[in-house]
C-alpha cells in the first residue's frame, strides 16, 4: 500500500482441510498449497510457512518453484520433487 503496509491474504486457507480427489472442492491457490494440504491432512501454521516460503522464492527468483501442466502434475511435484532440484522454466 502507499503507507508501506503490507497485508497478506489466502494464508487463512491453509485452516481448511478436505481430500483433494473427485468432487472435493479446492481451497486454496495449488502451486502455494503444502504437501499436508495437497493430501487433504490436517494442517496447521506451517502450511502458512510453506506458502510464505513459496511467496519469497518467488520475489527472489521471479519463478514458482512447482510447475506442472495440470494440477494433477502440479500435486505430483509438491508431494515429491526435492525443492533444491527446481525448474522456473
Amino acid at each position: 500500500m502507499a503507507d508501506g503496509t503490507v497485508k497478506v491474504m489466502d494464508f487463512g486457507l491453509a485452516f481448511q482441510s478436505g481430500e483433494l480427489s473427485g468432487n472435493a472442492a479446492l481451497a486454496g491457490t495449488p502451486s502455494y498449497m503444502s504437501p499436508e494440504q495437497m493430501l487433504g491432512k490436517d494442517v496447521d501454521s506451517r502450511s502458512d510457512i510453506w506458502s510464505a516460503g513459496i511467496t519469497l522464492f518467488e520475489i527472489v527468483t521471479s519463478g514458482c518453484p512447482f510447475i506442472g501442466e495440470n494440477l494433477s502434475a502440479l500435486r505430483s511435484r509438491i508431494l515429491t520433487e526435492d525443492l533444491l532440484k527446481f525448474s522456473t522454466a
